[in-house]
């Protein structure tokens, strides 16, 4: 974004508060008259200007003119059977490929019986070498 920020990632990680700012009138960009959005972080101190600051035109955010560092493109933000008006959201990076896309559904998968079996194998598992050792010393006490 643009504007009293600095260039590329920004984060404010003391007390802070956002302030959003719609300005559907914007015409000091020449190329674009469809509006802006400014995002504004403060922080604790009253009288202290923005610590963060963004400026995005409304062209920008959906996709119709190119931000800074992205990759998507115009047909990725178009959902398949509807028409070019119908925006979908997509990162700005792009959408993800095959390989990410199924790597991220089996990961979840994993993780997902790892966290759901794990309670009741270790339980098993304790009960089964509880059992053990207890007849084990049964039979030595025979």
């Amino acid at each position: 974004g643009r504007g009293n920020g600095l260039a590329g990632k920004q984060y404010h990680l003391g007390l802070n508060f956002a302030e959003l700012e719609f300005d559907f009138a914007h015409e000091q960009e020449s190329t674009s008259d469809s509006g802006a959005v400014t995002v504004r972080i403060f922080g604790k101190k009253e009288d202290e200007p923005p610590k963060l600051e963004a400026r995005w035109t409304f062209d920008e955010l959906s996709g119709a003119t190119s931000l800074p560092g992205m990759t998507a493109k115009v047909q990725d933000f178009v959902s398949v059977g509807r028409g070019a008006s119908d925006w979908i959201c997509v990162p700005y990076r792009g959408l993800p490929s095959n390989l990410h896309y199924y790597t991220a559904i089996a990961v979840q998968f994993v993780v997902f019986c790892s966290l759901f079996f794990l309670p009741y194998i270790v339980a098993t598992a304790t009960y089964v070498v509880i059992r053990r050792q207890w007849r084990s010393k049964r039979i030595t006490r025979r």
